[in-house]
């Protein structure tokens, strides 16, 4: 049998990119730095793991010094918890530091090409390069304090000139050695940080010259070893941390949040002063029509109780579409000589229900109330809409559970939050990167051409093992369209 990936890119996969330092080079790197028991230190793992590297040498160094650390896997996250004093469990592109923040920076970054996932912060990099090494290097250097230090290991391979080039411009006293563990053939790199018009130019050609033949494989460097003449010392924290936090919340730390502040409009009356206001009384009652007309109108939103005992949160809006209308003139023999195309604007409500009766059959399902016409919108509001998945809405009609989605948000509250989200991102044309690309094109063309007996469909990713598939489809004898939402396992 022939292997469809090489054993070494199989196990990179399997670990996800996750290396943790030996023991040995560990105890090494130690050995490296002066004891400073009591002074206070700050020490940052941009990708810390099970914190067991990052901590040894933290708390080697000094009783006192402080560990802040960044992971992104859950699991090793919650072992790096107890022996960090600031984790972060996040993507380090997805976080805030404050610059000249730390007196020791341990950087033992994933080793790899950049993914197609990541964004936002981190695409001011990919454009000149895609080594995982580089992009960590470039994003987490700026937190060093100057006269701080860097602990680099990385793979010698890449040593690049780019690579050696920002090093040599930006840390001087820098030594060089090969980790003990010679499996990934890392080395380790030791550096004092500055300004760039305080190294010498000689010093700058120096280190290139020694990290180019390093890179070549021309020059090994010795192993590391524990010494007994430390040269390296940490700073003491010349400033406040003023920014260390993720900008992006899970469902899971949302909802802490939420419960912690009581609400997520505790504070409404307070900042919008509702509670001063003279509540005036209406001239009449209100009647069914005003009600509808309120509603629709995005007027009356939140907490509803029906006649019937239900409790639900409700949101109107109503949108503008556009009619087509062409008119023809005709001459004497019936040809055509004019076509005029009108466009009229139309507003249409779209209420939405969210039932959230305890104990009800239909917790968590999301019902939708709209007088939309049975045709797809023709027409966008700006001709570049469809670029943009700005479609008008998707037409979706009546809404059908199926028994296998209605038995998962029953049992499950995040999966009825994320079913809930699947269906609004369906309503709005935006498809899932799930989802191929053959799929989405012909999605699109049937928002912008379908007809009545073309079928939209779209699948949905609700966690790591589960999906949703949602389907819309006109039926002749309900003379409209339904969307049905079911598991992949029913279809």
């Amino acid at each position: 049998m022939v292997a469809l990936v090489s054993p070494r890119v199989a196990h990179n996969f399997a670990k996800n990119g996750y290396y943790p330092t030996d023991d040995a080079t560990t105890n090494a790197i130690i050995s490296h730095f002066v004891r400073t028991d009591n002074t206070v230190i700050r020490v940052l793992d941009p990708c810390i793991g099970e914190a067991r590297a990052a901590s040894n040498i933290a708390y080697s160094i000094s009783h006192k010094a402080w560990l802040y650390g960044i992971e992104y896997n859950r699991h090793r996250a919650e072992l790096a918890q107890k022996y960090c004093d600031v984790l972060l469990r996040s993507d380090l592109f997805d976080t805030v530091i404050s610059p000249n923040s730390f007196g020791l920076l341990f950087l033992n970054p994933p080793y790899g090409n950049l993914t197609g996932e990541h964004n936002g912060a981190i695409t001011n990099y990919q454009k000149d390069y895609k080594r995982l090494e580089k992009i960590f290097y470039r994003f987490t250097i700026p937190s060093l304090q100057y006269n701080g230090i860097l602990v680099l290991i990385i793979p010698f391979t890449q040593l690049d000139e780019m690579l050696s080039n920002w090093i040599a411009l930006q840390f001087t006293d820098i030594s060089i050695f090969t980790a003990c563990d010679k499996q990934f053939k890392q080395i380790v790199i030791f550096g004092r940080k500055v300004r760039q018009n305080d190294i010498a130019l000689q010093e700058k050609n120096d280190v290139k010259a020694k990290f180019k033949a390093i890179f070549e494989g021309k020059v090994v460097p010795d192993e590391i070893a524990v010494t007994n003449k430390p040269i390296y010392q940490i700073p003491e924290p010349e400033s406040e941390i003023k920014s260390f936090y993720k900008l992006s919340f899970t469902d899971e730390e949302l909802g802490q949040e939420v419960q912690k502040i009581g609400g997520l409009w505790n504070d409404f009356n307070l900042f919008f002063k509702k509670s001063c206001e003279r509540k005036r009384k209406p001239l009449c009652k209100m009647s069914d029509w005003h009600l509808s007309l309120a509603l629709a109108a995005g007027e009356i939103n939140g907490i509803v109780k029906s006649n019937t005992g239900k409790t639900y949160i409700i949101k109107g809006d109503t949108y503008k579409s556009k009619s087509k209308n062409v008119e023809n003139t005709l001459d004497d023999n019936g040809f055509i000589i004019e076509s005029k195309t009108i466009l009229t604007d139309k507003f249409v409500p779209s209420i939405k229900a969210w039932d959230f009766t305890p104990n009800s059959e239909t917790f968590g399902s999301l019902f939708l109330i709209s007088n939309r016409d049975n045709e797809p919108d023709e027409l966008c509001e700006n001709d570049g809409c469809l670029e943009n998945n700005q479609y008008n809405l998707v037409i979706t009609g009546e809404i059908y559970f199926t028994q296998g989605v209605k038995s998962l948000t029953d049992s499950d509250f995040n999966m009825a939050l994320a079913v809930s989200k699947a269906l609004s991102r369906y309503e709005k044309g935006d498809w899932d990167n799930d989802m191929d690309d053959s799929d989405k094109k012909l999605n699109d063309r049937v928002l912008r051409q379908g007809q009545k007996n073309d079928r939209l469909f779209a699948s949905y990713k609700l966690s790591d093992d589960k999906k949703l598939w949602i389907i819309t489809e006109w039926y002749d004898y309900k003379q409209a369209f339904m969307t049905t939402l079911m598991l992949p396992n029913e279809y």
